[in-house]
């Protein structure tokens, strides 16, 4: 096979894996209705994923990288840092809830919160604390002098944490 129809395969994969995933979970996705959606033999889980745990692997990040990374703004001025921590919250909660329900994430994470699997480390340490660091960022910037770096991590993970609430709260 050659590197474009292996490319588009994986593509597709991982695209029905999200949603697979996403509807169902990891314990309940069937990695046959994966293949069925992407168009390919089953053993190309194997082959490309090393099958049911890699292919979420990849899922993960795929949908960590493509969701969540921050969003290049050009030619506008510097907002201030009250307005970076409100559009990070905003586009955050955009991100996992959306204006026409959950993002394919946002169902995952659900699950995960619900039911953890063994890649509970992974997805908190991929998707979410990327954004958990760039709130702590944005309330750096805001925050007195006086606060402590346990005080601004408290904070931000509060952030986080409600943004998540209305996640799993929707």
């Amino acid at each position: 096979m050659n590197e474009p129809q292996k490319n588009e395969s994986c593509r597709r994969l991982i695209a029905a894996a999200a949603e697979e995933f996403a509807q169902h979970g990891f314990a309940s996705a069937r990695v046959r209705t994966i293949a069925d959606a992407a168009r390919v033999n089953l053993a190309a889980v194997n082959y490309y994923f090393g099958g049911k745990e890699g292919l979420y692997r990849a899922t993960l990040r795929h949908l960590s990288g493509h969701t969540l990374a921050p969003r290049p703004v050009r030619n506008r001025p510097s907002p201030s840092p009250q307005a970076r921590l409100h559009r990070r919250i905003y586009a955050l909660l955009d991100q996992f809830i959306g204006s026409r329900g959950p993002s394919v994430l946002g169902r995952i994470l659900a699950h995960e919160a619900i039911d953890p699997t063994s890649h509970i480390d992974d997805v908190v340490e991929d998707t979410l604390r990327p954004e958990l660091d760039r709130i702590l960022a944005a309330i750096r910037d805001i925050a007195p002098p006086e606060l402590s770096e346990v005080q601004l991590m408290q904070a931000a993970i509060g952030v986080l944490g409600q943004c998540l609430l209305y996640q799993f709260a929707k």
